[in-house]
């Protein structure tokens, strides 16, 4: 961080799959519409990888649940469209 090296870090923690730590960093350094476009691209690479949990609470964690929603729906795994419906 004191390197100025933010969005380094954040696709480490990301590449990691520690989505909690590289979102408070994404949060506290980027602009609000690049953190949702960040995290949107990054859960449809999950979506499209079958991790479809991760991409669950990438949409969640950017205030996205209809895009969760529709993939569940692709899927066909309604009870996961109502739990995510629940959240929301």
């Amino acid at each position: 961080m004191k390197s100025n090296m933010h969005k380094q870090a954040i696709e480490m923690y990301n590449s990691a799959g520690m989505w909690e730590d590289a979102h408070h960093l994404a949060s506290k350094y980027m602009d609000s519409s690049e953190v949702s476009k960040m995290y949107i691209a990054q859960a449809q690479r999950l979506e499209e990888q079958g991790r479809f949990k991760e991409a669950e609470k990438l949409y969640i964690s950017v205030q996205e649940p209809d895009l969760a929603i529709s993939m569940y729906k692709k899927q066909r795994q309604y009870d996961q469209v109502l739990q995510v419906a629940e959240l929301a």
